[in-house]
C-alpha cells in the first residue's frame, strides 16, 4: 500500500472495489454501463460511463485499470492544487490543475455532469477528485 492511500481511505476503497471487479469480472456486462454524451464540433459524441460504488468513470478508465491517469489522480490526492476557483466550480478547476480538462457529459436521463478528462482519454467525475483531495466522500 503506498503512503497516499494510508492517507486516503477514500481512495483506498475504490482502488480495491475496483481491483477486484478486475479479478473476478474479466469484462464489464453489457448492462453495466450508461452511455452518455457531449458535443464536439457540432457532433455529439458517445461515450460508455460505470459506476463502481458510488465513483463515476468511462469504461477505458476501468479496463486501463492502475494505468488508467483519472484513478491515478483520485488515489495520489494535491490538496495544494484545490485553490479558490477562477473557473466555476471546485472541480472544473481541480481537474485544470491535475493535469485535466474539463468535459460535461450528459446522461440518458437528461441531467449533466462535470468529468475530467486526462491525456490517456481517461476520465473521472470530477466531484470526485475534488472528494479525494478533501479526504472525504463525493456523496
Amino acid at each position: 500500500m503506498n503512503f497516499s492511500l494510508k492517507k486516503n481511505p477514500l481512495a483506498f476503497k475504490w482502488t480495491l472495489l475496483i481491483a477486484f471487479l478486475r479479478m473476478t469480472v474479466f469484462s464489464l456486462p453489457a448492462d453495466a454501463a450508461e452511455v452518455y454524451t457531449y458535443q464536439q464540433g457540432g457532433k455529439s459524441v458517445q461515450v460508455s460511463i460505470v459506476e463502481i460504488g458510488g465513483l463515476r468513470m468511462n469504461d477505458l478508465c476501468f479496463n486501463l485499470g492502475e494505468k488508467c491517469q483519472a484513478l491515478k489522480a483520485l488515489k495520489n490526492p494535491d490538496s495544494s492544487k484545490l485553490k479558490t476557483p477562477q473557473l466555476e466550480t471546485w472541480a472544473a478547476n481541480y481537474c485544470q490543475n491535475m493535469g485535466g480538462s474539463n468535459l460535461v457529459l450528459s446522461s440518458p436521463r437528461g441531467s449533466s455532469s462535470l468529468f475530467c478528462l486526462f491525456q490517456d482519454l481517461s476520465m473521472i467525475d470530477g466531484r470526485a477528485l475534488v472528494a479525494a483531495a478533501r479526504g472525504k466522500t463525493s456523496q
